[in-house]
């Protein structure tokens, strides 16, 4: 294993692919951005419509509540109603931008298998075609590769075990492993242009060469790279989370709430990160077929 090889081909070579194209890349990381908000206001109206929901059934009062009812006028159910067409609208609204990103990462691994550029944002039903296809899939390979362990748990339950002990840590050993499994299965399926393709181990392991542990290395350096982020980013959230529970009357704060609009930007650059480094990890895996097929016409800058 070379770190020059390592640097090469699957870090600089994909940056300088990846930065190639603002453009594809500005466009894509605001998709993603504009998903994370989606996802967002969908959690925060489902947080709003629980609270509302528990607070009828239990006939107890709640702040909330009463901030919505004095500063809007309107009745539970209509709060009911309002929180519950917004969780719908929102979270719809970003699965749909999550196939639209998946879509564009498949395609743009297909592109460099194919010794291409960066594809352009065009054919938007084709990538949520095979973005809903392609999610679909990686949901399966997580629930097959998870598998052990909920055999193992259920078990445990059914049959009264002691505690799992060290097989506790088995979801993460299942985690690496399907982290390890997807990058070839996604190059099967890409090559075989067959779904099935995805989950057959068998030939897309016969993908796998030595070159395989060096784009390993890579992402893995590339992802601890963004975990960082969302480290970041998680603290940041829990500590203003942390500050509405301890006082509600924060949300109609002006003082408070014109802080806030720093997530904005905060959030952008959080999506400007993720995005580009799973598209790198995108072009780097079309990179390493290039390579372990014998290809010498891969795309360098």
């Amino acid at each position: 294993m070379s770190v020059n090889e390592i640097y090469t081909n699957y870090i600089k070579g994909p940056a300088l692919d990846v930065f190639s194209n603002p453009k594809n890349l500005i466009f894509g990381s605001t998709v993603h951005f504009l998903s994370s908000i989606f996802i967002l206001f969908s959690f925060l109206s489902l947080f709003v419509f629980f609270v509302i929901l528990g607070s009828t059934i239990t006939s107890e009062s709640n702040v909330l509540i009463d901030i919505f009812k004095n500063n809007l006028n309107l009745t539970i159910d209509v709060l009911l109603i309002i929180s519950g067409a917004v969780f719908g609208f929102f979270f719809i609204f970003s699965i749909l931008l999550t196939f639209l990103i998946n879509g564009y990462w498949l395609k743009t691994i297909k592109y460099t298998m194919n010794s291409q550029n960066i594809p352009d944002w065009m054919g938007v039903l084709e990538l949520l075609k095979y973005g809903v296809i392609y999610t679909i899939g990686l949901f399966i390979i997580g629930i097959i590769f998870q598998s052990p362990f909920y055999m193992i748990l259920l078990a445990q339950i059914v049959l009264n075990l002691p505690d799992l002990g060290i097989l506790s840590n088995l979801p993460y050993v299942c985690s690496f492993l399907s982290w390890v499994y997807i990058p070839l299965g996604t190059l099967n399926y890409i090559e075989k242009n067959k779904f099935l393709a995805l989950f057959n181990v068998k030939k897309s392991f016969k993908l796998y060469s030595k070159e395989y542990i060096n784009y390993l290395v890579a992402s893995f350096l590339l992802i601890g790279i963004y975990s960082i982020f969302e480290l970041l980013m998680g603290y940041l959230t829990e500590l203003v989370i942390d500050k509405v529970v301890a006082n509600p009357n924060l949300i109609t704060d002006p003082n408070f709430l014109s802080w806030q609009i720093f997530w904005i930007p905060a959030l952008y650059v959080n999506s400007f990160v993720c995005f580009t480094i799973f598209l790198w990890l995108s072009r780097g895996i079309g990179t390493y077929y290039n390579i372990s097929t014998g290809r010498n016409d891969v795309l360098t800058k």
